[in-house]
């Protein structure tokens, strides 16, 4: 955990030239290490600006001029971090903004280490975990769905689910309490009789959320789409077709491809995650086998297997073995090769029932268009709300929420079953901490570490 006790400092704009640079100090010190670099035009002293005040001025170490500057003061506890934060913004060359972080510095400011603002600001009670995590979804958002979705939720379109669910149970809690402490104005089972229907409620609104999980991770990873089939049946082809590049090397050489090869992309929209394998064949090359390896184990990951085979040569019987594998629902069969036929009608379709057909030709980029909008489809048979507000948790929140519905089971079987009222508080007050992890109340120190380590530096 980082020391809170010490006023930091960082350049909170990107790497690289510009036109404007910032640097950000926030703490105790930060009003007075400010001023010790920075000489309004105005002669006013920081300490007599009003809150949220912008002053024009020029920025020394020493009697070394650095920089003309614009400089923001905010007073705790009305900032992002909660404590006296100032931003300097000046030109944005790197070396300007070196040398006015390192005159910072020799003055006993720290530098702040990844991540370490927003910690503050969650230690300090600004914002909670969600709205952390949401932070740097925005931060590092590829596409409008997950900026749009990690604004909402820094606002705090989840976290205000959460509280709710807590809220709730906290209700419940307090009544089981109630009527055990006062058991001559509670009849026996009239709180707790309430409880199964709102139990059920709960635990369809936290599936709904749970459903967001694997958009989530789409959004923020990418579609994991990987090309799969015999070897020379033109995956890599199709690879490159889709990049509209020559990214994989193709030739007439079964076994050219030997690793996983990834590249990303954006098909209208979605972020994309292509991933080109080696060609599946029984072989005695040591290092073809290993490449046939990894090429299962990336279909069985996948999101959406495109299984590609040579329309020349129709359907192979080491074709139905390797479909045999393969789920239809996540599969598209890919018949390459269209452009070597005259005859586009495949008569292999009774053999493949349940697999969704796509006839193009990678080397003449015919079909390429149609199989964008099958992948399209595809990924848009789903939801990407649970309510009214989009939300889209990531892998930590559903692993919490999860804990979450099997006590609130347990608690619902244990009402089936007739159980004390004291053993269902104790499901109940186990729901409620799973949940404080979310927002993180509950949760662990070394688990708010890791989380904020993961951050860039300067947020």
């Amino acid at each position: 955990m980082f020391d809170q006790q010490e006023t930091i400092a960082a350049i909170i704009t990107a790497q690289g030239m510009g036109a404007m640079g910032a640097v950000r100090i926030s703490g105790s010190e930060a009003f007075e290490a400010a001023q010790f670099l920075f000489r309004s035009k105005k002669g006013t002293l920081i300490q007599d600006m009003p809150h949220y005040a912008l002053a024009y001025g020029w920025i020394y170490d020493g009697d070394v001029l650095l920089d003309q500057a614009l400089l923001l003061k905010m007073k705790g506890p009305s900032s992002f971090t909660g404590e006296d934060v100032v931003e300097l913004q000046c030109h944005g060359g790197p070396l300007v903004l070196a040398r006015l972080l390192q005159a910072l510095v020799s003055r006993g400011i720290r530098m702040a280490k990844p991540g370490e603002f927003s910690q503050r600001a969650f230690l300090n009670g600004k914002i909670d975990l969600t709205q952390a995590e949401s932070v740097m979804d925005l931060v590092s958002s590829s596409n409008r769905v997950m900026a749009e979705v990690a604004v909402q939720q820094l606002q705090g379109s989840l976290s205000g689910k959460i509280k709710a669910f807590k809220e709730k149970i906290i209700g419940w809690i307090a009544s089981i309490e109630a009527e055990i402490d006062f058991p001559d104005e509670f009849p026996v089972g009239l709180v707790t009789s309430v409880f199964e229907s709102e139990i059920k409620v709960m635990i369809q609104q936290i599936d709904a959320l749970l459903e967001t999980a694997a958009y989530g991770r789409i959004y923020r990873e990418g579609l994991r789409l990987v090309f799969y089939g015999r070897p020379n049946v033109g995956k890599s082809s199709l690879l490159n077709g889709l990049l509209q590049q020559k990214r994989a090397i193709v030739t007439a050489e079964p076994g050219t491809t030997r690793d996983v090869l990834e590249e990303r992309m954006m098909i209208q929209g979605i972020p994309i995650l292509l991933m080109d394998t080696a060609g599946v064949r029984d072989t005695g090359n040591l290092a073809e086998q290993e490449g046939v390896e990894r090429a299962r184990g990336a279909a069985a990951q996948a999101d959406l297997v495109l299984f590609v085979l040579d329309l020349a040569q129709g359907l192979t019987e080491e074709d139905l073995l390797l479909l045999r594998d393969l789920d239809p629902e996540k599969t598209l069969l890919i018949a390459n090769k269209a452009d070597l036929v005259t005859d586009r009608v495949l008569s292999f379709e009774e053999k493949v029932k349940g697999f969704e057909v796509c006839i193009l030709s990678a080397m003449e980029q015919e079909g390429i268009d149609a199989l964008i909008q099958k992948i399209r489809e595809r990924f848009e048979s789903g939801t990407l709300t649970a309510g009214n507000e989009a939300v889209l948790i990531n892998r930590r929140q559903e692993g919490a929420l999860f804990q979450v519905r099997k006590s609130l089971e347990s608690a619902q079987e244990g009402l089936l079953r007739g159980e004390t009222t004291d053993m269902l508080s104790i499901d109940l007050q186990d729901a409620w901490s799973y949940l404080g992890e979310i927002t993180g109340e509950t949760v662990k120190e070394a688990v708010v570490t890791e989380i904020f380590a993961r951050f860039c530096l300067g947020k």
